[in-house]
Protein backbone atom coordinates (compact mmCIF):
# COMPACT_ATOMS: atom_id res chain seq x y z
CA UNK A 1 0.00 0.00 0.00
CA UNK A 2 3.23 2.41 0.85
CA UNK A 3 4.24 1.92 -2.66
CA UNK A 4 0.73 3.06 -4.49
CA UNK A 5 0.56 5.84 -2.23
CA UNK A 6 3.23 7.23 -3.13
CA UNK A 7 3.32 6.92 -6.54
CA UNK A 8 -0.14 8.70 -6.62
CA UNK A 9 1.63 11.38 -4.60
CA UNK A 10 4.22 12.04 -7.21
CA UNK A 11 1.60 12.23 -9.78
CA UNK A 12 -0.25 14.68 -7.96
CA UNK A 13 2.75 17.16 -6.80
CA UNK A 14 3.69 16.91 -11.01
CA UNK A 15 0.31 18.39 -11.34
CA UNK A 16 0.72 21.08 -8.51
CA UNK A 17 4.19 22.01 -10.60
CA UNK A 18 2.27 23.12 -13.42
CA UNK A 19 -0.11 24.58 -11.42
CA UNK A 20 2.82 27.04 -9.66
CA UNK A 21 5.35 27.08 -12.18
CA UNK A 22 4.16 30.73 -13.49
CA UNK A 23 4.51 31.79 -9.73
CA UNK A 24 6.17 35.26 -8.69
CA UNK A 25 5.69 35.34 -5.20
CA UNK A 26 9.19 35.22 -3.39
CA UNK A 27 10.54 31.61 -2.37
CA UNK A 28 8.49 30.38 -5.09
CA UNK A 29 9.59 32.01 -7.87
CA UNK A 30 13.23 31.36 -6.41
CA UNK A 31 12.68 27.65 -7.29
CA UNK A 32 11.64 28.08 -11.23
CA UNK A 33 14.80 27.52 -13.37
CA UNK A 34 13.70 29.38 -16.03
CA UNK A 35 15.59 27.59 -18.86
CA UNK A 36 13.16 28.72 -21.24
CA UNK A 37 14.12 32.68 -20.99
CA UNK A 38 17.84 31.58 -20.63
CA UNK A 39 18.29 29.56 -23.44
CA UNK A 40 19.41 32.28 -25.99
CA UNK A 41 21.89 34.07 -24.10
CA UNK A 42 25.08 32.30 -23.09
CA UNK A 43 27.96 33.94 -20.81
CA UNK A 44 31.43 33.29 -19.53
CA UNK A 45 30.89 32.77 -15.94
CA UNK A 46 34.13 32.89 -13.65
CA UNK A 47 35.23 30.25 -10.90
CA UNK A 48 35.31 32.91 -8.28
CA UNK A 49 31.63 33.98 -8.64
CA UNK A 50 31.12 30.13 -6.59
CA UNK A 51 34.46 29.00 -5.28
CA UNK A 52 36.89 30.38 -2.95
CA UNK A 53 39.41 28.33 -3.63
CA UNK A 54 40.45 25.25 -5.68
CA UNK A 55 43.17 22.40 -5.82
CA UNK A 56 44.90 20.51 -8.21
CA UNK A 57 46.01 17.09 -6.62
CA UNK A 58 48.36 14.99 -8.75
CA UNK A 59 47.74 11.49 -7.53
CA UNK A 60 50.92 8.53 -7.17
CA UNK A 61 51.39 6.53 -9.72
CA UNK A 62 52.39 3.10 -8.76
CA UNK A 63 51.84 -0.86 -10.04
CA UNK A 64 49.32 -0.99 -7.56
CA UNK A 65 47.17 1.94 -8.42
CA UNK A 66 47.01 2.50 -12.18
CA UNK A 67 43.57 4.23 -12.95
CA UNK A 68 41.96 3.94 -16.19
CA UNK A 69 38.58 5.26 -17.54
CA UNK A 70 37.15 6.33 -13.73
CA UNK A 71 33.35 5.83 -12.95
CA UNK A 72 33.48 8.04 -9.66
CA UNK A 73 35.31 9.83 -7.00
CA UNK A 74 34.71 10.96 -3.86
CA UNK A 75 36.80 13.05 -1.41
CA UNK A 76 35.70 12.70 2.33
CA UNK A 77 37.43 13.11 5.55
CA UNK A 78 40.88 14.41 3.88
CA UNK A 79 41.14 11.12 1.53
CA UNK A 80 40.49 10.59 -1.84
CA UNK A 81 38.23 7.63 -3.34
CA UNK A 82 38.34 6.62 -6.87
CA UNK A 83 36.60 3.83 -8.93
CA UNK A 84 37.48 2.83 -12.28
CA UNK A 85 36.38 0.78 -14.88
CA UNK A 86 38.55 -2.26 -13.19
CA UNK A 87 35.95 -2.95 -10.48
CA UNK A 88 38.49 -1.44 -7.70
CA UNK A 89 38.24 1.40 -5.74
CA UNK A 90 41.32 2.87 -4.73
CA UNK A 91 42.10 5.18 -1.74
CA UNK A 92 44.45 8.36 -1.75
CA UNK A 93 45.14 10.76 1.26
CA UNK A 94 44.53 14.43 -0.02
CA UNK A 95 48.17 14.83 -1.22
CA UNK A 96 47.80 12.22 -3.31
CA UNK A 97 49.56 9.66 -1.75
CA UNK A 98 48.22 6.01 -2.26
CA UNK A 99 47.10 4.36 0.70
CA UNK A 100 45.26 1.08 -0.60
CA UNK A 101 43.04 -0.57 -2.54
CA UNK A 102 40.00 -2.40 -2.61
CA UNK A 103 39.30 -5.45 -4.53
CA UNK A 104 36.81 -7.81 -3.52
CA UNK A 105 35.16 -9.08 -6.98
CA UNK A 106 33.54 -12.58 -6.51
CA UNK A 107 30.20 -14.00 -5.35
CA UNK A 108 31.39 -15.49 -2.38
CA UNK A 109 31.07 -13.91 2.10
CA UNK A 110 32.32 -10.01 1.37
CA UNK A 111 32.83 -9.97 -2.03
CA UNK A 112 31.04 -8.00 -4.37
CA UNK A 113 29.69 -9.07 -8.16
CA UNK A 114 30.73 -5.55 -9.58
CA UNK A 115 31.52 -2.31 -8.73
CA UNK A 116 28.39 -0.44 -10.14
CA UNK A 117 28.33 2.84 -7.30
CA UNK A 118 30.05 3.24 -4.37
CA UNK A 119 29.71 5.43 -1.30
CA UNK A 120 31.78 6.90 1.74
CA UNK A 121 30.07 7.34 5.42
CA UNK A 122 31.95 10.81 6.38
CA UNK A 123 31.56 10.29 10.36
CA UNK A 124 32.71 6.68 10.29
CA UNK A 125 34.59 6.18 6.73
CA UNK A 126 33.14 3.15 5.61
CA UNK A 127 32.85 2.71 2.70
CA UNK A 128 29.48 1.25 0.85
CA UNK A 129 29.84 -0.66 -2.42
CA UNK A 130 26.93 -1.15 -4.92
CA UNK A 131 27.00 -4.21 -7.25
CA UNK A 132 25.22 -4.53 -9.95
CA UNK A 133 22.61 -6.90 -8.30
CA UNK A 134 21.39 -4.29 -5.83
CA UNK A 135 23.33 -5.67 -2.99
CA UNK A 136 25.04 -2.83 -1.13
CA UNK A 137 28.23 -4.57 0.75
CA UNK A 138 29.73 -2.32 3.27
CA UNK A 139 33.28 -2.20 4.26
CA UNK A 140 35.31 -0.58 7.24
CA UNK A 141 37.91 2.17 6.84
CA UNK A 142 40.57 -0.26 6.64
CA UNK A 143 38.83 -2.53 3.88
CA UNK A 144 37.19 -5.23 6.71
CA UNK A 145 33.50 -6.33 5.37
CA UNK A 146 30.85 -5.99 7.68
CA UNK A 147 27.67 -6.21 6.01
CA UNK A 148 25.35 -6.00 3.02
CA UNK A 149 21.93 -4.61 2.80
CA UNK A 150 19.70 -5.00 -0.41
CA UNK A 151 16.08 -4.26 -1.51
CA UNK A 152 13.79 -7.46 -1.51
CA UNK A 153 12.96 -7.25 -4.86
CA UNK A 154 16.32 -6.91 -6.35
CA UNK A 155 16.38 -9.68 -8.49
CA UNK A 156 15.82 -9.98 -11.86
CA UNK A 157 16.89 -5.96 -11.78
CA UNK A 158 19.85 -3.96 -12.56
CA UNK A 159 20.59 -0.71 -10.12
CA UNK A 160 22.78 1.75 -11.75
CA UNK A 161 22.90 4.19 -8.13
CA UNK A 162 21.93 4.81 -4.06
CA UNK A 163 22.04 6.92 -1.88
CA UNK A 164 21.16 6.99 1.99
CA UNK A 165 18.97 9.13 4.52
CA UNK A 166 20.76 8.86 8.01
CA UNK A 167 22.10 5.76 8.83
CA UNK A 168 19.40 3.46 7.96
CA UNK A 169 17.37 4.28 4.70
CA UNK A 170 18.61 3.66 1.03
CA UNK A 171 17.23 4.56 -2.44
CA UNK A 172 18.54 2.90 -4.95
CA UNK A 173 17.82 3.76 -8.89
CA UNK A 174 16.24 0.14 -10.13
CA UNK A 175 15.63 -0.48 -13.84
CA UNK A 176 15.18 -3.47 -16.29
CA UNK A 177 16.74 -3.67 -19.70
CA UNK A 178 13.64 -3.97 -21.69
CA UNK A 179 11.82 -2.05 -24.15
CA UNK A 180 8.29 0.27 -22.48
CA UNK A 181 9.44 -1.04 -19.01
CA UNK A 182 9.19 2.00 -16.01
CA UNK A 183 12.21 2.93 -13.66
CA UNK A 184 12.02 2.64 -9.87
CA UNK A 185 13.52 4.07 -6.95
CA UNK A 186 13.46 2.00 -4.54
CA UNK A 187 13.49 2.83 -0.76
CA UNK A 188 14.29 0.59 1.79
CA UNK A 189 15.79 0.30 5.16
CA UNK A 190 18.87 -1.67 6.93
CA UNK A 191 17.29 -4.91 7.49
CA UNK A 192 16.20 -5.00 3.47
CA UNK A 193 12.70 -4.18 4.20
CA UNK A 194 10.97 -2.04 0.92
CA UNK A 195 9.24 0.72 2.74
CA UNK A 196 8.20 2.65 -0.27
CA UNK A 197 9.11 3.15 -4.30
CA UNK A 198 8.92 6.23 -7.11
CA UNK A 199 7.85 4.78 -10.20
CA UNK A 200 9.14 6.84 -13.32
CA UNK A 201 7.20 5.94 -17.08
CA UNK A 202 9.89 4.88 -19.44
CA UNK A 203 10.12 6.94 -22.20
CA UNK A 204 8.76 6.39 -25.54
CA UNK A 205 10.32 6.46 -28.92
CA UNK A 206 8.21 6.11 -32.15
CA UNK A 207 9.62 3.37 -33.68
CA UNK A 208 10.57 3.75 -37.52
CA UNK A 209 12.20 0.07 -37.41
CA UNK A 210 13.23 -2.75 -35.30
CA UNK A 211 17.02 -1.68 -34.72
CA UNK A 212 15.44 1.41 -32.72
CA UNK A 213 18.23 1.91 -30.23
CA UNK A 214 17.06 1.33 -26.56
CA UNK A 215 17.23 4.55 -24.19
CA UNK A 216 15.98 4.44 -20.35
CA UNK A 217 14.88 6.97 -18.38
CA UNK A 218 17.16 6.16 -15.44
CA UNK A 219 15.60 7.94 -12.01
CA UNK A 220 18.05 10.94 -10.60
CA UNK A 221 18.87 10.37 -7.12
CA UNK A 222 21.04 13.86 -5.36
CA UNK A 223 21.76 14.20 -2.11
CA UNK A 224 21.93 17.23 -0.37
CA UNK A 225 22.22 18.09 3.10
CA UNK A 226 20.06 15.80 5.12
CA UNK A 227 17.71 15.36 1.99
CA UNK A 228 17.62 13.39 -1.06
CA UNK A 229 16.54 15.36 -4.25
CA UNK A 230 14.94 12.94 -7.13
CA UNK A 231 13.51 13.36 -10.56
CA UNK A 232 13.10 12.36 -14.82
CA UNK A 233 14.61 13.77 -17.11
CA UNK A 234 11.59 13.81 -18.42
CA UNK A 235 9.23 15.76 -16.12
CA UNK A 236 9.68 19.22 -15.00
CA UNK A 237 10.19 18.54 -11.26
CA UNK A 238 12.89 18.17 -8.28
CA UNK A 239 11.38 16.62 -5.26
CA UNK A 240 12.82 16.73 -2.32
CA UNK A 241 12.56 13.91 0.63
CA UNK A 242 13.39 13.93 4.21
CA UNK A 243 14.55 11.14 6.65
CA UNK A 244 10.92 10.88 7.84
CA UNK A 245 10.00 9.72 3.94
CA UNK A 246 7.82 13.18 3.50
CA UNK A 247 7.91 14.38 0.14
CA UNK A 248 8.02 17.81 -1.64
CA UNK A 249 8.95 20.10 -4.74
CA UNK A 250 12.47 21.54 -4.76
CA UNK A 251 12.41 23.15 -7.83
CA UNK A 252 10.49 22.84 -11.33
CA UNK A 253 12.02 23.37 -14.64
CA UNK A 254 10.86 25.87 -16.68
CA UNK A 255 11.33 24.52 -20.33
CA UNK A 256 8.53 25.99 -22.46
CA UNK A 257 8.67 25.41 -26.18
CA UNK A 258 11.85 24.00 -25.73
CA UNK A 259 10.53 20.84 -23.58
CA UNK A 260 11.43 17.39 -25.16
CA UNK A 261 8.22 15.86 -26.42
CA UNK A 262 6.65 12.55 -24.92
CA UNK A 263 6.89 10.88 -27.16
CA UNK A 264 9.83 11.12 -30.53
CA UNK A 265 11.91 9.30 -33.23
CA UNK A 266 15.56 8.29 -31.68
CA UNK A 267 16.48 10.72 -34.99
CA UNK A 268 15.16 13.65 -33.66
CA UNK A 269 16.60 12.67 -30.04
CA UNK A 270 20.32 12.04 -31.79
CA UNK A 271 19.97 15.33 -33.99
CA UNK A 272 22.08 18.50 -33.84
CA UNK A 273 19.06 20.23 -35.49
CA UNK A 274 16.04 19.30 -33.35
CA UNK A 275 14.09 22.33 -31.88
CA UNK A 276 14.11 20.66 -28.26
CA UNK A 277 16.42 20.59 -25.41
CA UNK A 278 17.29 17.54 -23.09
CA UNK A 279 17.75 18.04 -19.22
CA UNK A 280 20.59 15.26 -18.34
CA UNK A 281 20.65 13.26 -15.74
CA UNK A 282 24.07 15.13 -14.05
CA UNK A 283 22.85 17.22 -10.76
CA UNK A 284 25.22 18.84 -8.36
CA UNK A 285 23.50 21.38 -5.42
CA UNK A 286 25.18 23.71 -3.00
CA UNK A 287 23.95 26.03 -0.81
CA UNK A 288 23.97 28.55 -3.40
CA UNK A 289 23.76 27.28 -6.30
CA UNK A 290 22.94 24.02 -8.91
CA UNK A 291 24.88 22.77 -11.45
CA UNK A 292 22.55 21.19 -14.47
CA UNK A 293 24.30 19.65 -17.90
CA UNK A 294 21.69 19.89 -21.08
CA UNK A 295 21.47 18.98 -24.50
CA UNK A 296 20.72 21.92 -26.63
CA UNK A 297 20.50 20.66 -30.01
CA UNK A 298 19.66 23.14 -32.60
CA UNK A 299 19.52 25.74 -29.60
CA UNK A 300 23.56 25.69 -29.15
CA UNK A 301 25.00 28.56 -29.65
CA UNK A 302 28.67 26.80 -29.17
CA UNK A 303 28.70 22.92 -30.46
CA UNK A 304 31.83 21.20 -29.48
CA UNK A 305 33.04 19.63 -32.49
CA UNK A 306 35.60 16.79 -32.56
CA UNK A 307 37.92 15.31 -34.97
CA UNK A 308 39.50 11.74 -34.86
CA UNK A 309 42.34 9.92 -37.04
CA UNK A 310 40.90 6.55 -37.61
CA UNK A 311 43.41 3.57 -38.68
CA UNK A 312 42.60 3.94 -42.17
CA UNK A 313 43.85 7.61 -42.40
CA UNK A 314 40.60 9.17 -42.52
CA UNK A 315 38.98 11.44 -40.23
CA UNK A 316 35.97 11.33 -38.31
CA UNK A 317 34.73 14.57 -36.95
CA UNK A 318 31.83 14.18 -33.81
CA UNK A 319 29.62 16.90 -32.67
CA UNK A 320 28.16 17.61 -29.61
CA UNK A 321 25.58 20.04 -28.15
CA UNK A 322 26.30 19.40 -24.27
CA UNK A 323 25.78 23.17 -22.57
CA UNK A 324 25.94 23.57 -18.66
CA UNK A 325 23.95 25.59 -17.12
CA UNK A 326 23.94 27.71 -13.33
CA UNK A 327 20.77 28.29 -11.19
CA UNK A 328 21.71 30.71 -8.55
CA UNK A 329 19.29 30.06 -5.33
CA UNK A 330 19.74 33.45 -4.31
CA UNK A 331 17.89 35.13 -6.68
CA UNK A 332 16.55 32.30 -8.83
CA UNK A 333 18.24 33.48 -12.37
CA UNK A 334 19.47 30.60 -14.79
CA UNK A 335 22.46 31.04 -16.68
CA UNK A 336 23.84 28.97 -19.94
CA UNK A 337 27.48 29.02 -20.04
CA UNK A 338 29.87 30.13 -22.67
CA UNK A 339 32.72 28.03 -23.16
CA UNK A 340 35.93 29.94 -21.52
CA UNK A 341 38.10 27.87 -24.33
CA UNK A 342 36.95 27.02 -27.76
CA UNK A 343 35.28 23.50 -27.36
CA UNK A 344 35.92 23.65 -23.85
CA UNK A 345 32.89 23.88 -21.63
CA UNK A 346 33.18 24.64 -18.14
CA UNK A 347 33.47 27.72 -15.53
CA UNK A 348 36.93 30.19 -16.57
CA UNK A 349 39.17 29.21 -13.84
CA UNK A 350 40.32 32.45 -12.82
CA UNK A 351 42.18 31.29 -9.46
CA UNK A 352 44.54 29.44 -10.77
CA UNK A 353 44.56 30.36 -14.56
CA UNK A 354 43.72 26.57 -14.85
CA UNK A 355 42.06 24.97 -17.63
CA UNK A 356 37.78 25.07 -17.28
CA UNK A 357 36.43 23.48 -14.46
CA UNK A 358 32.77 21.78 -14.07
CA UNK A 359 32.07 19.87 -10.99
CA UNK A 360 31.33 16.14 -11.82
CA UNK A 361 30.98 15.14 -8.04
CA UNK A 362 30.32 17.03 -4.56
CA UNK A 363 31.16 16.17 -1.02
CA UNK A 364 29.49 16.19 2.54
CA UNK A 365 31.52 19.62 3.17
CA UNK A 366 29.79 21.04 -0.40
CA UNK A 367 33.01 21.07 -2.25
CA UNK A 368 33.05 20.66 -6.08
CA UNK A 369 34.99 17.50 -6.83
CA UNK A 370 36.28 16.83 -10.90
CA UNK A 371 39.55 15.68 -12.62
CA UNK A 372 41.34 15.95 -15.61
CA UNK A 373 43.81 13.47 -17.54
CA UNK A 374 47.50 14.06 -17.15
CA UNK A 375 48.19 14.38 -20.75
CA UNK A 376 45.55 17.28 -20.81
CA UNK A 377 47.01 19.32 -17.99
CA UNK A 378 50.25 19.18 -19.75
CA UNK A 379 48.49 19.87 -23.40
CA UNK A 380 46.62 23.00 -21.62
CA UNK A 381 50.35 24.08 -20.24
CA UNK A 382 51.95 23.89 -23.33
CA UNK A 383 49.23 25.51 -25.83
CA UNK A 384 47.73 28.36 -23.79
CA UNK A 385 49.12 31.37 -22.83
CA UNK A 386 46.40 32.29 -20.25
CA UNK A 387 48.00 29.19 -17.87
CA UNK A 388 49.48 30.40 -14.51
CA UNK A 389 52.65 29.47 -13.31
CA UNK A 390 50.72 27.08 -10.96
CA UNK A 391 49.54 24.96 -14.02
CA UNK A 392 52.84 25.03 -15.91
CA UNK A 393 54.72 23.71 -12.44
CA UNK A 394 52.22 20.71 -12.14
CA UNK A 395 52.38 20.10 -16.09
CA UNK A 396 56.21 19.81 -15.13
CA UNK A 397 55.46 17.02 -12.89
CA UNK A 398 53.38 14.95 -15.21
CA UNK A 399 53.96 12.78 -17.98
CA UNK A 400 51.51 11.13 -20.21
CA UNK A 401 51.54 7.77 -18.48
CA UNK A 402 50.41 9.85 -14.97
CA UNK A 403 47.57 8.79 -13.28
CA UNK A 404 44.83 11.41 -13.64
CA UNK A 405 44.99 14.70 -11.09
CA UNK A 406 41.57 15.23 -9.31
CA UNK A 407 40.47 18.88 -8.58
CA UNK A 408 38.66 20.16 -5.98
CA UNK A 409 36.84 23.72 -6.03
CA UNK A 410 35.99 24.90 -1.98
CA UNK A 411 32.65 26.51 -2.05
CA UNK A 412 31.82 30.40 -0.91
Amino acid sequence: MKTKLLVITFVFCAGLTSCSSDSKDGDSARKVIDIESSINTIQIKKLSEVAKGIEYIPLETNDSALINNISKIAVENNKIYISDNSDKLFVFDRKGKHLRTLNRKGRGPGEYLNLRYFDVDNESDNILILGYNGHISIYDSVLNYMRSVYSSNAAGRNHSKFERLGDTLFLIAQFNVAYNTPTKIIMFDSSSNVLDSVIFKPIEFIENNADVPLRINHPVIVKFNDDIRYFSVKGDTIFSLNSKLEKSIAYIFKQGKYREPDRLTYEDFISQKAPFISISPYLIETESNLFLTMILRGQTKEPIVRTYNLPDGTVNESVRTDAYGIFRKSDGKFFVLAQPLKGVPGLSDDIKQGPPFWPKYSNSNQELISYRGSADIINYAVTNSESGSYINELASKLNENSNPVVIIAQTK
